[in-house]
């Protein structure tokens, strides 16, 4: 057996030397790109093969953009057979992602002996960069705004990874025509149109009639300037309360061990309230998004941001929102909730979430090909495992005097948003301010030294029934 397996790795590497001695047979001339312009485009090459056996050669092309607010790219490949002493015109399907600022279409070739192999480095015969720019119009940003802020997950997808898709969707909120928004974006309209069809495809927007309208909430400069007060002054007495609430909380854990009801070794795996030695997770995921944000966001409901998708499409649901301008008040973290027949359980999150996305994973799903998404094991969850009676009494210290401030902020924002996308969107909304006030209270606690964020601030709770 171990014969077999040397033998096979000594063909394979005297394959992939040969691959590289013959690669001399192999030349690329007239290469081209057929328009400097976003979206579907190609790359025309010559490709000769002046040896005297069949080759087989792999396209990649990565587009990227090298300067500019947001770093979008796009990958494609393509595999090619050339006959001995031939040349062919070849084409190389690329997606120039809309965007703003310098872009790159870099493109390799690699003389492979399977066209259905793995490329390695060795085999590389061939890289040329095209250097693209694309200058943002003035307009643009006197319309929309250098900052556009969307749910953290959301921002990764191919659909909103980029400026013009962003201010795109903004102008639709505000009522702008197709027309209006090629003329401010430095575009046609027939892009415009064709992006918007696969928009409208996601359940991103709506057509009615010629003019496209949102499926989800926009907080507009203007109300996030009425309501900014609010949110600090309830991020503000929340502190004040939670931060009296604390001592009575680290006295019922120790009142709870003294009489039996808890374990007094923190990594008891098999005691079902040792979560509540973990503080900076409980006030976070137990406290603000489990039982207030809940409540604040769905009338008491669980909800699952992910419902009907995954982590990498991310579409939201009635969760997503966007912002244009909002400055300091942009939250930085997240909370879904996923309930099973035998299992229920939640993630809630600070900072970077730990899902790992495949290259065009949103265009491959679209074609039904199969893409598996996973989670980065250098960044792994931190779990917990818990039964509700058991913490019950240590949240509700934390609970206390903290719903009518939640009740007080959701009453001032039915009154800053009243109004049809606000009561059809209402959730997205809610969500969007929520995200704050615990991102700012969380910063605020930890900056006292009331509590540290414990790992990588990535937490799954998982609910038991004794």
């Amino acid at each position: 057996m171990k014969l077999r397996i040397h033998l096979y790795f000594w063909i394979m590497a005297l394959s992939l030397i040969a691959a590289g001695a013959n690669a001399s047979d192999l030349e690329v001339s007239d290469i081209s790109l057929s328009a400097p312009k976003w979206g579907n485009q190609t790359v025309y090459f010559k490709l000769s093969n002046t040896g005297e056996d069949y080759k087989f050669v792999t396209a990649m092309a990565a587009v990227h953009y090298t300067s500019g607010k947001y770093i979008s790219s796009r990958f494609s490949k393509k595999s090619y057979q050339i006959e001995p002493l031939s040349a062919a015109k070849t084409a190389l399907p690329v997606i120039i992602p809309a965007g703003y600022g310098g872009a790159v279409v870099e493109i390799t070739l690699y003389d492979v002996i399977d066209t259905l192999d793995q490329v390695f480095e060795s085999q590389k015969f061939f890289q040329k960069s095209l250097p693209l720019e694309f200058k943002i119009p003035e307009i643009l940003i006197k319309e929309v705004g250098d900052e556009i802020s969307i749910p953290k997950f959301v921002k990764d997808n191919e659909f909103f990874d980029n400026y013009f898709a962003r201010a795109m969707m903004y102008l639709i909120g505000r009522g702008k025509s197709v027309k209006e928004i090629a003329e401010i974006c430095g575009t046609d309209s027939a892009f415009v149109r064709s992006t918007l069809t696969n928009y409208q495809t996601e359940g991103y927007v709506k057509a009615e009639g010629t003019e496209y309208k949102l499926n989800f909430m926009t907080v507009a400069p203007e109300d996030i300037k009425k309501i900014a007060p609010y949110i600090e002054e309830t991020v503000s007495e929340l502190f004040e309360v939670v931060s009296g609430n604390l001592p009575a909380y680290d006295s019922c854990l120790s009142a709870m061990i003294a009489d039996g009801r808890l374990s007094a070794d923190k990594n008891d795996a098999l005691d079902m309230g040792t979560v509540l030695y973990h503080k900076y997770p409980v006030v976070m995921g137990l406290f603000l998004w489990d039982l207030l944000g809940r409540e604040f966001v769905n009338g008491g409901k669980p909800f699952n941001i992910f419902e009907n998708s995954d982590p990498c499409m991310a579409r939201m649901g009635d969760m997503m929102y966007m912002a244009t301008n909002s400055g300091d008040f942009v939250g930085d973290t997240y909370y879904y909730h996923i309930y099973m027949p035998k299992e229920e359980m939640f993630y809630c999150g600070m900072g970077e979430h730990n899902f790992k996305c495949p290259q065009n994973y949103q265009d491959k799903s679209r074609r039904k090909q199969r893409e598996d998404w996973g989670f980065d094991g250098s960044r792994p969850d931190l779990i917990f495992i818990f039964n509700a009676d058991k913490v019950r009494e240590p949240l509700s210290l934390l609970l206390d005097g903290t719903p009518v401030l939640a009740d007080k902020l959701s009453e001032r924002m039915d009154d800053i948003f009243a109004g049809e996308e606000y009561d059809q969107f209402k959730r997205g909304a809610k969500y969007w301010c929520w995200d704050i006030v615990v991102t700012k209270l969380m910063r605020q606690l930890e900056a006292e030294k009331l509590i540290k964020m414990e790992d990588n601030g990535i937490y799954r709770f998982q609910k038991i029934d004794l």
